[in-house]
Protein backbone atom coordinates (compact mmCIF):
# COMPACT_ATOMS: atom_id res chain seq x y z
CA UNK A 1 0.00 0.00 0.00
CA UNK A 2 0.85 3.09 -1.01
CA UNK A 3 2.28 5.63 2.16
CA UNK A 4 -0.02 8.53 3.59
CA UNK A 5 2.67 10.86 2.89
CA UNK A 6 2.64 10.73 -1.08
CA UNK A 7 -0.63 12.41 -1.42
CA UNK A 8 -2.12 15.51 -1.59
CA UNK A 9 -3.06 16.84 2.27
CA UNK A 10 -4.51 20.00 3.57
CA UNK A 11 -2.85 21.54 6.04
CA UNK A 12 -1.68 19.09 8.79
CA UNK A 13 -4.49 16.96 7.12
CA UNK A 14 -7.22 15.11 8.76
CA UNK A 15 -6.48 11.33 9.65
CA UNK A 16 -10.00 10.08 8.13
CA UNK A 17 -9.17 12.17 4.84
CA UNK A 18 -6.13 11.07 4.05
CA UNK A 19 -7.23 7.32 5.07
CA UNK A 20 -9.81 8.04 2.59
CA UNK A 21 -7.66 9.18 0.21
CA UNK A 22 -4.98 6.63 0.64
CA UNK A 23 -7.31 3.64 0.06
CA UNK A 24 -8.77 5.15 -3.28
CA UNK A 25 -5.51 6.09 -4.42
CA UNK A 26 -5.04 1.91 -3.91
CA UNK A 27 -8.02 1.13 -5.43
CA UNK A 28 -7.01 3.04 -8.21
CA UNK A 29 -3.82 1.72 -8.39
CA UNK A 30 -5.04 -2.00 -8.30
CA UNK A 31 -7.73 -1.59 -10.55
CA UNK A 32 -5.94 -0.45 -13.40
CA UNK A 33 -4.21 -4.28 -13.54
CA UNK A 34 -7.21 -5.81 -12.59
CA UNK A 35 -11.01 -6.89 -13.67
CA UNK A 36 -12.31 -3.79 -12.28
CA UNK A 37 -10.35 -1.47 -14.13
CA UNK A 38 -13.36 0.78 -15.84
CA UNK A 39 -14.06 1.49 -12.55
CA UNK A 40 -10.37 3.78 -12.19
CA UNK A 41 -12.17 6.78 -13.89
CA UNK A 42 -14.89 6.78 -11.73
CA UNK A 43 -12.09 6.29 -8.59
CA UNK A 44 -9.37 9.40 -10.21
CA UNK A 45 -12.75 11.35 -10.29
CA UNK A 46 -14.10 10.42 -6.87
CA UNK A 47 -10.17 11.61 -5.78
CA UNK A 48 -10.21 14.81 -8.00
CA UNK A 49 -13.90 15.85 -5.80
CA UNK A 50 -12.48 14.59 -2.50
CA UNK A 51 -9.09 16.92 -3.44
CA UNK A 52 -11.79 19.91 -4.24
CA UNK A 53 -13.45 19.55 -1.63
CA UNK A 54 -10.47 19.46 1.13
CA UNK A 55 -8.97 22.99 -0.74
CA UNK A 56 -12.40 24.38 -0.11
CA UNK A 57 -12.73 22.78 3.35
CA UNK A 58 -9.09 24.70 4.30
CA UNK A 59 -10.29 27.81 2.50
CA UNK A 60 -13.18 27.69 4.82
CA UNK A 61 -10.65 26.73 7.89
CA UNK A 62 -8.66 29.78 6.86
CA UNK A 63 -11.35 31.90 6.96
CA UNK A 64 -12.97 30.45 10.49
CA UNK A 65 -9.28 31.48 11.41
CA UNK A 66 -9.11 35.03 10.26
CA UNK A 67 -12.21 35.73 11.98
CA UNK A 68 -10.80 34.15 15.20
CA UNK A 69 -7.68 36.09 14.73
CA UNK A 70 -9.90 39.15 14.14
CA UNK A 71 -12.03 38.61 17.11
CA UNK A 72 -9.06 38.08 19.47
CA UNK A 73 -7.41 41.54 18.02
CA UNK A 74 -10.88 42.83 18.45
CA UNK A 75 -11.15 41.82 22.43
CA UNK A 76 -7.74 42.38 23.30
CA UNK A 77 -7.85 45.73 22.26
CA UNK A 78 -11.33 46.17 23.96
CA UNK A 79 -9.94 44.89 27.11
CA UNK A 80 -7.10 47.40 26.74
CA UNK A 81 -9.48 50.61 26.30
CA UNK A 82 -11.46 48.65 29.51
CA UNK A 83 -8.17 48.86 31.11
CA UNK A 84 -7.18 52.28 30.18
CA UNK A 85 -10.53 53.11 31.39
CA UNK A 86 -10.72 51.51 34.53
CA UNK A 87 -7.05 52.85 35.28
CA UNK A 88 -8.23 56.14 34.66
CA UNK A 89 -11.06 56.02 36.94
CA UNK A 90 -8.63 54.61 39.67
CA UNK A 91 -6.74 57.49 39.50
CA UNK A 92 -9.74 60.18 39.26
CA UNK A 93 -10.75 58.41 42.53
CA UNK A 94 -7.32 58.38 44.15
CA UNK A 95 -6.33 61.76 43.06
CA UNK A 96 -10.12 62.93 45.00
CA UNK A 97 -9.29 60.58 47.99
CA UNK A 98 -5.71 62.11 48.38
CA UNK A 99 -7.53 65.86 48.33
CA UNK A 100 -10.12 64.58 50.86
CA UNK A 101 -7.12 63.32 53.08
CA UNK A 102 -5.55 66.65 52.69
CA UNK A 103 -9.09 68.91 53.79
CA UNK A 104 -9.14 66.59 56.51
CA UNK A 105 -5.05 66.84 57.52
CA UNK A 106 -5.91 70.59 57.40
CA UNK A 107 -9.19 70.39 59.40
CA UNK A 108 -7.36 68.31 61.79
CA UNK A 109 -4.81 71.19 62.19
CA UNK A 110 -7.72 73.35 62.77
CA UNK A 111 -8.89 71.43 65.20
CA UNK A 112 -5.77 71.61 67.42
CA UNK A 113 -5.41 75.31 67.10
CA UNK A 114 -8.68 75.76 68.33
CA UNK A 115 -8.79 72.59 70.98
CA UNK A 116 -5.55 74.96 72.14
CA UNK A 117 -7.35 78.35 72.10
CA UNK A 118 -9.87 76.29 74.35
CA UNK A 119 -7.03 75.39 76.75
CA UNK A 120 -5.92 78.80 76.93
CA UNK A 121 -9.39 80.37 77.05
CA UNK A 122 -10.15 77.51 80.22
CA UNK A 123 -6.79 78.41 81.75
CA UNK A 124 -7.92 81.80 81.79
CA UNK A 125 -11.27 81.16 83.02
CA UNK A 126 -9.68 79.36 86.16
CA UNK A 127 -7.50 82.65 86.44
CA UNK A 128 -10.69 84.69 86.57
CA UNK A 129 -12.51 82.05 89.11
CA UNK A 130 -9.59 82.17 91.43
CA UNK A 131 -9.52 86.06 91.02
CA UNK A 132 -12.87 86.32 91.62
CA UNK A 133 -12.69 83.87 94.69
CA UNK A 134 -9.87 85.81 96.12
CA UNK A 135 -12.05 88.92 96.10
CA UNK A 136 -14.88 87.48 97.09
CA UNK A 137 -12.70 86.61 100.09
CA UNK A 138 -11.80 89.97 100.47
CA UNK A 139 -15.01 90.40 100.31
CA UNK A 140 -16.32 89.12 103.19
CA UNK A 141 -13.65 89.71 105.18
CA UNK A 142 -13.83 93.50 104.66
CA UNK A 143 -17.54 93.08 105.71
CA UNK A 144 -16.69 90.98 108.87
CA UNK A 145 -14.18 93.57 109.71
CA UNK A 146 -17.14 96.22 109.35
CA UNK A 147 -19.60 94.27 111.46
CA UNK A 148 -16.84 93.84 113.69
CA UNK A 149 -16.05 97.88 114.13
CA UNK A 150 -19.74 98.47 114.47
CA UNK A 151 -20.50 95.43 117.26
CA UNK A 152 -17.19 97.35 118.99
CA UNK A 153 -18.08 99.51 121.67
CA UNK A 154 -16.53 102.68 121.06
CA UNK A 155 -14.23 104.34 123.54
Amino acid sequence: MVTLNAYYKIGQGDAALGFFSELLVYLSATTAMGPLAGLQSQVVKLQKEIIAHMKTVELQLADIRKDISGFKAKLQKDLFGFKSKIKGELKGAQDKLNNVQGQLEGIQGKLKSAQAKLKDIWWDLHGVHNELEDGQSQITQIKLASQITQLSPKR
